[in-house]
């Protein structure tokens, strides 16, 4: 991957989501998927969100999210 823009996160996706070794087992879509609801939480934190119950929901969330990715990440070794 080459781009240094702000579109590597999408194009880190793409390529997770696109790969066919990384898709064999389906993970690198589930690692694209849960990449994608990270970025919608920080989209939502960081424009959305005044209420501290929603900051904690999409904190929990993101960690929980978070830790799957790692085990996705884990299982592709």
């Amino acid at each position: 991957m080459q781009s240094t823009s702000g579109r590597v996160h999408k194009e880190t996706r793409l390529t997770f989501s696109n790969h066919p070794l990384l898709n064999l087992s389906n993970n690198g879509a589930k690692i694209a998927q849960r990449l994608n609801i990270l970025r919608k939480y920080r989209n939502m934190v960081d424009y959305d969100s005044k209420n501290p119950k929603n900051l904690k929901y999409a904190y929990t969330r993101c960690q929980l999210k978070s830790k799957r990715i790692f085990e996705l990440l884990q299982e592709l070794n």
